[in-house]
């Protein structure tokens, strides 16, 4: 990967006049948003014969503004040549007349052309406000651009060159206030570079990005240059304790500099010398930090590091995550609360779910919003909690029963816990009483009973007493809510979720592993029953996912994990049955991926070099493949995606036109056998000017069928479906896929077809 490299034109010189403290953002422009194709508002110009022209670009993923001078001497005599573009910006906010407190900065790179190095001179011209005829020019020292340096960022302060601002760009009258600046990239700077008699015209290419203008310190590093997409999300919650931090590194990082800690200012602040850097100089875009502490906020910051010899490091944002609680709430819908009796409206439900609660957890003190039993006699009231499964119960809290004032008194005191993992063995929890309510809203919860980890699918909550002795009209007991606090040691969070759709048959299967878990048996099969009964094949992992490697197209799935440790009371903890469906088709090509970039260059990928056809021997194949002007690929008629491919043939001369691939240079490979597809499905859409002669076929390998049922003439997407079985062949081992017409009839045909989401 090309490196970039820094050019810092900054000697922070000390000049007269006073400079702001503070940066702010006068003018900024990374093009984003801006059609690739369209014109770039400049003017553009030459000398001696050059040309120059600018266009908004598509280069690799951001648009650019790309520049191209067509440089060539077709003369007797040498001649010295320079090309280049000026364009005005509008500037906000620029209200300081001091130009030491201005920094530009933009990325710049060669992409192509016969000058390489190329020397590139920019220049910062300002204008006077009100005579609008006298300019100031700060010209940054030349530029010399070597193809193999990739994106070279540069920073330049203002008043550092005034001593360069000389020549015919030096006016009398300027502003640095005026809200118009004008930019220009020229080169190669005058008097040029001599170009020889007779040399024929090439174009140079250089790409410009991401200029901004800042007043008072040095702007930030553009976004090229940063650490981007933070794994967990900013600001993420409930994350795993053993996480693992990712992120997308800077286009040209060559290693990283993580930062971790507990204060967000700490790590803002941080620098290679503070013990927050855990991942120093690391090469690759992921980090692990081990285990972290629960219910805890951590801040994190990735720091990207240039390649030699400049070493430069792009300080990056501080991201923030916060670490999984220690226990989690049983889901009130997986609680069937029961009770001995209940005063009307005062069910033993009210205790379980949230009514009566605000978002602080604090209770009110209205009755309806809690549990009340009916009259009894001290010890034969209770209510009972059953869960879905058994949990490894951390905690139980406690909201007693809240009624305003003096009927805060049937809350229980005196009481008896039990529970049980399957309603025959029971254990006393460690409590006798329970804290009396407060008799008013804002009520928290003011009784913890440790359960200390133990198995429980019941507990049973039976008074003894109440808080006025249980006599007379308060021989009645109750509760305002509970809360069952138990630690993870199931496996949860599937990965892909339960139910999910159009799954890619290589996925991982990925899960939030149990508490503890030194193991993990993995159950999966299309037998429901099988994976929820355990007889369905078990295998056994070490880590917390499992690739299948053989899942089938357009099948339901249903996977379990059990989590296990021998160590531990409870060995095997069983994990609930999910399921996922798998894709109907896998992508033999879809046409998307091809691009316009010329060979050589960083991201090219044409469709004519991948997809070979006639072009070069037209008597003998009659196929080119794309158009041969213009964009190559079709972006108005398009079955799927964003774009089709052209197949234009000539069937006069030649036998056939056909286009060949190497499925070597395809995702799909050359085992035809994954995922056991049945059907190769391939899309055309003709042309009402086209012939209507011409034999469709397609080869894999060297067989050969005949596609039917395709009119050439029809201009409406049409499928061919082919059955692989037909072919005889060893499908797993394709190397090649060929699709094309032969001639029929004895003058043959041309026309055009276009081509898209091939499948099997």
């Amino acid at each position: 990967m090309w490196m970039k490299k820094t050019i810092l034109i900054v000697l922070f010189l000390s000049l007269a006049g006073p400079t702001t403290s503070f940066a702010d953002i006068v003018y900024e422009d990374d093009y984003e948003g801006i059609t690739s194709g369209d014109d770039f508002a400049a003017w553009n110009w030459g000398d001696n014969g050059t040309g120059h022209t600018a266009v908004y670009a598509n280069y690799d993923g951001n648009i650019v503004v790309e520049h191209t001078g067509t440089i060539g001497n077709s003369t007797t005599a040498a001649r010295n040549m320079r090309f280049g573009s000026k364009w005005d910006i509008t500037l906000s906010g620029n209200t300081s007349s001091n130009p030491a407190d201005y920094f530009i900065a933009f990325d710049i790179r060669s992409v192509s052309g016969n000058w390489d190095p190329i020397a590139i001179e920019p220049w910062v011209l300002t204008y006077n406000s009100t005579a609008g005829t006298g300019t100031y020019g700060y010209g940054i020292p030349t530029i010399n651009l070597v193809q193999a340096d990739g994106w070279v960022h540069v920073v330049a302060n203002l008043g550092d060159l005034v001593t360069n601002s000389k020549g015919w760009w030096e006016g009398t009258n300027w502003d640095m206030t005026n809200s118009t600046w004008s930019i220009e990239v020229g080169g190669p700077p005058w008097p040029g570079t001599s170009i020889p008699a007779g040399t024929p015209e090439w174009n140079q290419i250089w790409l410009m990005d991401n200029l901004i203008i800042t007043m008072g310190e040095e702007p930030p590093s553009s976004a090229t240059e940063l650490a981007t997409g933070p794994v967990p999300d900013d600001e993420a919650t409930d994350v795993f304790y053993e996480p693992s931090l990712s992120w997308t590194p800077g286009e040209f990082a060559d290693t990283h500099n993580v930062y971790l800690g507990m204060i967000f200012n700490d790590v803002n602040e941080a620098d290679s010398s503070s013990p927050l850097l855990v991942g120093p100089g690391i090469s690759q875009s992921t980090f692990s930090p081990g285990r972290l502490d629960f219910d805890q906020t951590y801040f994190w910051r990735v720091d990207e590091v240039n390649a030699p010899p400049d070493n430069t490091v792009f300080k990056g944002n501080v991201w923030s995550f916060t670490v999984e609680p220690f226990s989690y709430p049983i889901p009130a819908a997986n609680i069937i609360p029961t009770a001995s009796g209940q005063s009307t409206g005062q069910g033993p439900e009210k205790t379980i779910d949230g009514s009566g609660l605000d978002e602080n957890d604090l209770h009110s003190s209205i009755p309806e919003y809690m549990w009340l039993s009916s009259p009894g006699e001290p010890g034969s009231a209770w209510i009972q909690y059953q869960f879905d499964k058994p949990y490894k119960l951390h905690e139980m809290l406690v909201w007693n029963y809240n009624g305003d004032s003096i009927l805060s008194l049937y809350g229980i005191k005196e009481v008896t816990i039990e529970y049980s993992a399957d309603s025959v063995t029971w254990t006393q929890a460690n409590v006798s009483e329970l804290a009396q309510a407060s008799g008013a809203a804002g009520y928290a919860a003011n009784t913890t009973i440790p359960f200390d980890g133990a198995e429980v699918k019941y507990v049973k909550v039976t008074a003894n007493n109440n808080w006025i002795g249980g006599t007379g009209l308060f021989n009645k007991y109750g509760l305002s809510e509970v809360r069952f606090m138990y630690i993870p040691v199931n496996a949860r969070m599937p990965n892909p979720g339960s139910g999910a759709t159009k799954v890619a048959i290589d996925t991982a299967l990925s899960w939030r592993p149990g508490r503890d878990a030194a193991e993990h048996n993995v159950y999966l099969d299309t037998d429901q029953q099988a994976v929820a009964g355990r007889t369905a094949a078990v295998v056994t992992v070490p880590q917390a996912s499992f690739n299948p490697l053989s899942l089938d197209l357009d099948t339901t799935y249903y996977w379990s994990v059990d989590e296990v440790n021998n160590s531990e009371i409870t060995p095997v903890w069983q994990g609930d049955t999910w399921s996922f469906s798998t894709a109907a088709y896998l992508v033999v090509d879809d046409f998307e991926s091809y691009n316009d970039i010329a060979t050589g260059e960083e991201g090219s990928k044409l469709v004519y070099e991948t997809w070979i056809d006639g072009y070069d021997n037209p008597s003998v194949n009659g196929s080119t493949i794309g158009y041969v002007s213009g964009a190559s690929m079709d972006t108005d008629i398009v079955h799927g995606g964003d774009q089709s491919v052209p197949l234009i043939y000539d069937n006069r001369t030649a036998s056939k036109s056909e286009v060949t691939v190497s499925t070597s240079n395809l995702p799909i490979g050359s085992d035809w056998t994954i995922g056991a597809p049945e059907i190769l499905v391939l899309w055309f859409y003709g042309d009402p000017n086209n012939a209507a002669t011409g034999q469709l076929y397609v080869k894999l390998n060297n067989s050969k069928l005949l596609i039917s049922g395709i009119n050439l003439t029809q201009a409406a997407w049409q499928n061919a479906e082919v059955s692989l079985a037909d072919f005889g062949i060893n499908l797993a081992n394709i190397t090649q896929l060929v699709i094309g017409l032969e001639r029929t009839g004895a003058t043959g045909s041309e026309g055009i077809l276009f081509m898209d989401d091939i499948r099997l």
